[in-house]
């Protein structure tokens, strides 16, 4: 019992509907990830060209200026150095240059991983989750209230989209639906009136099926000896409308997940134009 308690409660955070401050927190987040430029880290490296203080410092032959004494203490007069303190100085020059091996490892690895970034496959949008896939079983049973309601986005790598969701029965199984969150033809917000009317219409499956209704209807008429002009005009319009609500309800051509960005729209679309402009020559 407690397992399934976990679960519904699971299911209840994972798929939300879509309000004002998920919208916003969309834009937010686009916003905040343009950054101008991304530093890179560079491991580090010795100049050669100056002398480490940690370094041990060994006199070479010949090295002392002229005219000093065989055997005098090097540096001016200094006391040479004690076998203790060659010691520490070679366990210090030992210890800097194991930290500098690890830290350019390190940092060559961070580059390899792309910066602590996630890789290409992590971020690539789940394929379950693709508009019109049917909902995985994971996210049943689905709450009949949410069915044409506009959703938060339930894929996770798809957030920086800045898209929402839709789930409603074709074929009588939970489908998804996917649509831009800006606004349709500049007018219309996700929340609207006129747009979630058009989001409903437009993912109902009975929507659907009187549109395929009208086409086999027309592909009737078309197939007739003498035409009927009513006819044409009526399935023009019917056209027309059907055009109207998907374009309210996606926007035009702007955004992901919008009209023209289907091919059976675009299609849709070419055919109305050219029955238009065949009205118009008539």
């Amino acid at each position: 019992m407690q397992t399934d308690h976990l679960l519904n409660l699971e299911r209840e955070t994972a798929i939300k509907p879509l309000t004002h401050q998920s919208i916003a927190r969309m834009h937010a987040a686009e916003s905040s990830t343009r950054r101008p430029h991304e530093h890179v880290i560079h491991p580090p490296h010795h100049d050669h060209g100056k002398a480490d203080h940690n370094s041990l410092s060994v006199p070479q032959l010949g090295s002392e200026p002229a005219g000093k004494p065989l055997g005098s203490p090097p540096g001016g007069g200094q006391r040479p150095m004690s076998m203790s303190q060659k010691s520490l100085n070679m366990a210090l020059a030992l210890e800097q240059a194991q930290q500098e091996e690890q830290a350019s490892s390190g940092c060559c690895s961070f580059l390899k991983r792309g910066g602590g970034r996630k890789t290409a496959e992590e971020e690539r949008p789940n394929p379950d989750l693709d508009e019109g896939r049917n909902l995985p079983s994971a996210y049943e049973p689905f709450n009949t209230d949410l069915e044409g309601l506009p959703l938060e986005e339930i894929d996770t790598n798809r957030h920086k989209q800045k898209t929402f969701v839709i789930v409603s029965k074709r074929m009588g199984k939970h489908t998804i639906y996917r649509f831009t969150a800006t606004r349709s033809l500049f007018l219309w917000g996700p929340l609207d009136v006129v747009r979630k009317g058009a989001l409903f219409i437009a993912t109902n499956q009975w929507f659907d099926a009187v549109v395929i209704l009208c086409i086999l209807i027309n592909c009737f008429f078309l197939a007739l000896t003498s035409q009927v002009k009513v006819a044409e005009y009526v399935f023009q319009a019917f056209y027309t409308i059907e055009m109207a609500i998907r374009v309210a309800a996606r926007g035009f051509a702007l955004n992901r997940h919008t009209y023209l960005r289907d091919a059976w729209n675009v299609l849709d679309f070419a055919v109305i134009i050219i029955g238009y402009v065949i009205i118009g020559m008539e």
